[in-house]
């Protein structure tokens, strides 16, 4: 009964109520940043701060495409499959400037009117993020809001296997350049992507198509500080000649935090020191236009900040 009295006590404290609301919020505003897992741009870093992402994709083809608007099932003595690694690393150049390198490899395994295995390097893309302003202070927003704008361009470097079947570079320096908007608050976040892929010549008599991408990502923290869950959806749309490709696909995800240190102050102006994220989604093709469809791919990944 006397533990009782005291836990009334304390709960019935203004100063109580306010560390605890305090906390709360400083829990979920660190927790709430995730960004999305397969569309993500350029992280925008502190001065001299440091990321590695890798992730990993596994897919299995089971629809090759006959003509414009047929696809057959590939039969049982037939397969193609493809596991995708990519490196990421993030570099703060300065406090809204982010530069970022990625180095794509991929296993691809076919048996079909061709029989082959290959072990592939993809084309190296080096692209970089500016984020235009920060402004939590500046328009006056108040609590745990925050906004993004950011630009951003890459170049994208001939280093592909020309032999590979999917290999989006083989002898030409591609162009990307797009825009991201970031909206959220102690609950979760939306992010919107859109880009451009301006793709050069594969060979004396083929070209690689111009391609629009698009990402749009909602995320919200599931268990405090440690858990968020994500759905992203993410597409693209291209022609060559008479042949079109477009894709639309929905990867729900999750992000766990194994390890997390903040710096001092409240919880609006925390920054995130270090971080060790573990991300898992699963790509669902909603509509899709390709060579060849898949039913779903898994994608697994790891991200560590410092």
């Amino acid at each position: 009964m006397k533990k009782f009295n005291i836990l009334k006590m304390l709960l019935g404290n203004r100063i109580i109520k306010k560390i605890a609301v305090f906390t709360l919020l400083t829990l979920v505003n660190t927790n709430a940043i995730a960004e999305p897992i397969v569309g993500s741009t350029p992280t925008t870093m502190p001065s001299l701060g440091f990321m590695f992402r890798e992730h990993f994709m596994y897919i299995n083809y089971t629809s090759q495409r006959l003509n414009d608007t047929t696809y057959i099932k590939i039969g049982a003595d037939s397969s193609f499959t493809r596991m995708v690694n990519v490196l990421q690393i993030d570099y703060g150049f300065e406090k809204n400037w982010t530069l970022r390198l990625t180095i794509p490899v991929t296993f691809e395994n076919m048996k079909l009117d061709t029989t082959y295995s290959k072990f592939a390097p993809g084309g190296i893309t080096l692209d970089t993020k500016y984020n235009l302003f920060n402004p939590t202070k500046e328009m006056g927003f108040v609590g745990t809001y925050y906004l993004e704008f950011s630009p951003f361009l890459g170049v994208r470097f001939p280093t592909g296997d020309k032999s590979a079947f999917f290999s989006p570079t083989k002898s030409s320096t591609d162009l990307e350049l797009g825009i991201l908007g970031r909206f959220g608050d102690s609950k979760g976040a939306a992010y919107l992507t859109f880009g451009y892929w301006s793709n050069g010549l594969l060979s004396k008599d083929e070209n690689i198509t111009d391609e629009i991408f698009y990402n749009f990502t909602i995320e919200s923290p599931f268990i405090f500080n440690k858990v968020m869950i994500l759905c992203e959806l993410d597409g693209l749309a291209s022609t060559a000649g008479d042949t079109y490709y477009y894709s639309l696909r929905c990867y729900p995800g999750l992000k766990y935090r194994l390890l997390q240190t903040v710096s001092e102050g409240g919880s609006l102006y925390q920054k995130t020191l270090h971080e060790l994220l573990l991300e898992a989604t699963c790509a669902i093709p909603i509509a899709e236009m390709g060579d060849f469809k898949y039913d779903y791919a898994p994608y697994v990944g790891i991200n560590w900040k410092f």
